[in-house]
């Protein structure tokens, strides 16, 4: 029988993802403009609580960065979701 790789899902459809102390952040970045033309970048941020096996999951994903833990793009304004699951 065949093992299916599935992708974590702080990493489906991710801008952006890095880490923190306590969370993985998954980021999605969306772009706007106001009234006066001006561009605007916004910031859906999906917290998800540490734990061994997303800790695995973020490591394999990105050991290949000089910094393991990622940055935040910053933006202009973000909503945050927080998740609590094992995966």
């Amino acid at each position: 029988m065949k093992k299916i790789l599935t992708f974590p899902e702080f990493m489906i459809d991710a801008v952006n993802v890095y880490r923190t102390k306590h969370y993985i952040i998954k980021q999605d970045l969306y772009v706007d403009t106001n009234i006066d033309g001006q561009e605007l970048l916004f910031s859906k941020d999906t917290f998800y609580i540490r734990n061994k096996k997303l800790d695995k999951l973020y490591e394999m994903m990105f050991s290949d960065r000089l910094n393991i833990n990622g940055k935040r793009i910053k933006c202009s304004s973000h909503s945050r979701t927080y998740v609590n699951r094992q995966g």
